[in-house]
């Protein structure tokens, strides 16, 4: 699941990305916390980079002016990898260079932000975004289960019942520790009791239970009713003749509580804490508007050097706005439908969506040893999470990636549900089938990263003709005979080759089209800030797909790069 963010010119404006996070077309405004700042080092500046601060002069002068707290890593107890890639080639990533610092809620975000960039010593600095939790309760009148026989579980366990050995880490609000029907299926670590003591050498203290990352204590107890709720979906105990049946039959949860008194101030810690320990698949039933790079580097770190999948819930706003961490890549993510396959009245929908599972009116235990119904994408997320941690015992070589593929391309299509109408390829490939997916043997390209020139000035206004180099890997069966097509959404904009014969690719095989790229001609004319969207088919015997990127074209802004200076002129007068 590579998410591609829409492509901008600009480099420079900078407080809208700020603000908005990478997607910077995102409609939606993205909180984030005053008073914080995350930024990363160069790692050249490694040997200045304490746990406690930055031993360099203008760093301490940065500090001073917005009278900084607690200058902390953020990961302290992380090194730098031994190793710059993995054996698939991927580049490991680097959480030890990584601080938040804290000062003066009076000074703008913005400004700290500029000065930290300035020192030309840190690869990024953004804010701390909030995050919230994905939930709906409702009140239905029938106590039942249908997302079970709707995504085919009872088949599926009949193929595979999981395996206790493997986990689904739930990075969400605590769980219901002594509730009957969750107590079993918790991953405990046997091999650090409650002593007092680090018995594992970890650097957590009695986390046997899993570790409360918001309040930095080994109780995750349960702080909001609806963390056991995404417990008992991703891990309740199966075939123990109470309550309910856990999607993932005999896989374990661990609770990893990323909340102090309700408010997710933790969020991406709770999944570096999950990937450390332990964990194949990592829930995330939470989210906001802002994301930035260190959230990517989070759930890069998580894919890439810890081999575990990251699953996103997409956001309960009924929008397209670009959601996090559901839309970085290397994230799985999933929306919400109903019993009869119908999206879900508030779940959010567009192109960063990988697949649907049920979301409305679902099942689960709370607090206080009892059971309840609620609605919401933070309750599909887990079911498909659950779903992934069987698949990874069924697929013992698959890479995360391979997973999350297997899991979207054996979906059920949903499109012909007269209430999707309106959303068309934009709930994903499809809704969860677990039989299938235990089952079949698909095929997958996707699009890993694409560039765009006009081999001039890049401005990408009228009368320009575009380059477009896409990037294609195969994750499951060979293909023969794949051909990719590029279409775009608006009229005048000419396509001169959209026509990309690949031919055949094995599996785990990487394809680009540099020699011959796509060619994209933008009409004279044509309106400022336009965004042109455009859509990769891909066909191979049997087997169909589709992506979808944005562009941003004819900007009414220009760029002005001399040297080490840059800025952006607007069409106003703007600087």
């Amino acid at each position: 699941m590579r998410k591609l963010s829409s492509f901008r010119v600009s480099l420079c404006l900078l407080f809208s990305i700020l603000v908005t996070g990478l997607h910077a077309s995102s409609p939606i405004p993205a909180p984030y916390q005053k008073g914080k700042v995350i930024f990363k080092m160069a790692p050249e500046y490694r040997t200045s980079s304490r746990v406690t601060g930055v031993d360099l002069p203008e760093f301490q002068v940065i500090f001073n002016q917005i009278k900084a707290g607690a200058v902390n890593k953020k990961f302290p107890k992380h090194e730098m990898p031994s190793v710059q890639f993995d054996a698939r080639g991927n580049k490991l990533i680097d959480l030890s260079l990584i601080y938040e610092v804290s000062f003066d809620p009076a000074m703008p975000v913005s400004k700290v932000i500029q000065s930290l960039l300035a020192t030309g010593k840190v690869i990024y600095a953004e804010p701390v975004y909030t995050m919230e939790l994905l939930y709906n309760p409702n009140d239905p009148d029938t106590a039942s289960q249908y997302y079970l026989t709707l995504i085919k579980a009872f088949d599926a366990w009949d193929v595979n019942q999981g395996d206790t050995n493997f986990v689904v880490g739930v990075t969400y609000t605590g769980a219901d520790l002594d509730h009957p029907d969750l107590a079993a299926g918790i991953k405990y670590n046997y091999a650090d009791p409650i002593n007092g003591a680090d018995d594992d050498g970890d650097g957590f203290i009695d986390n046997f239970y899993g570790w409360d990352v918001g309040d930095n204590d080994n109780d995750p107890s349960v702080d909001v009713v609806h963390g056991s709720f995404v417990c008992g979906l991703a891990g309740a105990v199966t075939d123990n003749g109470t309550g309910i049946a856990g999607t993932g039959f005999k896989t374990r949860f661990l609770p990893i509580k990323i909340s102090s008194n309700g408010i997710l101030n933790a969020a991406y810690d709770g999944i570096v804490y999950a990937a450390d320990h332990g964990c194949q698949i990592i829930n995330c039933s939470w989210g906001g508007f802002g994301g930035g790079q260190f959230g990517q580097d989070v759930v890069d770190y998580a894919t890439i050097n810890k081999n575990a999948l990251v699953v996103g819930a997409s956001g309960n706003s009924n929008n397209e706005a670009p959601f996090f961490p559901a839309s970085y890549n290397n994230v799985l993510s999933v929306t919400g439908t109903n019993n009869t396959d119908t999206k879900w009245v508030n779940s959010s929908y567009g192109a960063f969506v990988d697949m649907s599972a049920p979301g409305e009116g679902i099942y689960s235990t709370i607090f206080d040893n009892n059971y309840s119904f609620s609605s919401g994408t933070s309750f599909a997320a887990p079911i498909v999470a659950a779903a992934a941690a069987i698949l990874r015992t069924q697929f013992a070589f698959y890479t995360p990636m391979q997973i999350a593929e297997q899991l979207r391309m054996t979906s059920d299509d949903i499109y012909t549900v007269p209430g999707n109408a309106s959303y068309i390829n934009k709930l994903g490939k499809g809704r969860l089938n677990l039989f299938r997916a235990l089952t079949e043997s698909p095929k997958s390209v996707r699009m890993i990263s694409q560039t765009i020139t006009d081999n001039n000035d890049n401005a990408f206004s009228g009368d320009d003709t575009l380059d477009i180099t896409v990037f294609l890997r195969n994750y499951l069966a060979p293909l023969t005979s794949l051909n990719a097509v590029l279409t775009c959404n608006v009229p005048g904009i000419t396509i001169l080759n959209g026509n990309l014969p690949v031919g055949s690719m094995n599996t785990l095989t990487d394809y680009d089209n540099s020699g011959t790229p796509f060619r994209v001609v933008i009409p004279n004319g044509i309106a400022f800030n336009t965004k042109v969207t455009f859509t990769l088919s891909y066909a191979d015997a049997g087997y169909s797909d589709w992506q979808i990127f944005d562009l941003v074209v004819n900007v009414d802004y220009i760029n002005v790069l001399i040297n080490d200076v840059g800025t952006s002129i607007t069409s106003k007068g703007r600087i």
